[in-house]
């Protein structure tokens, strides 16, 4: 199933942290649904999210509010990937292309993989190429740190390629 943009556009980014926390817990069943995500929401994960910094405590409210207008909507069995958005700016998703094929591994690149590579020069590369206009390599370093937050370090690179 394709991942719906509409859906993942109108998602906040504490609902997407907490779906993608779902999505990589080898405990919570697989695939979330947003009725799963509710029930644990209500069972710790909210908390869990605080612990670690990625939530703030104030916002559980809205948050749990948000699922259940969600729920409202689209029905407790829909698949709560669907509205966690996988989007880069041109200038991150073209560095990332470039990386994709430049590979030379069976491995393939990772988010933190596409924050080395930024790191160790490809932007200056891809620039010096004119294959992207870009000024501020701190920009793209500040999205792909905002990225790895939400998605996790070993998210591939790939689903960020427009």
């Amino acid at each position: 199933m394709g991942i719906d943009c509409e859906l993942s556009n109108t998602t906040s980014y504490e609902l997407a942290l907490a779906i993608r926390q779902e999505m990589n817990n080898e405990k919570h069943p697989q695939p979330p649904t947003l009725g799963s995500m509710l029930v644990s929401m209500r069972q710790g994960l909210y908390e869990e999210l605080v612990r670690s910094n990625r939530i703030t405590v104030n916002q559980e409210n809205s948050v749990i509010q948000e699922l259940e207008r969600l729920i409202e909507d689209y029905g407790d069995e829909m698949p709560a990937e669907d509205f966690v958005d996988y989007s880069a700016s041109d200038d991150l998703s073209a560095v990332a292309h470039n990386l994709l094929n430049s590979q030379t591994t069976t491995q393939p690149p990772t988010l933190t993989t596409l924050r080395n590579a930024i790191t160790n020069g490809l932007c200056t590369q891809l620039v010096a190429n004119g294959e992207i206009a870009m000024d501020d390599e701190h920009s793209l370093i500040t999205e792909i740190n905002e990225l790895i937050q939400l998605h996790g370090e070993d998210t591939p690179a790939e689903l960020f390629v427009r």
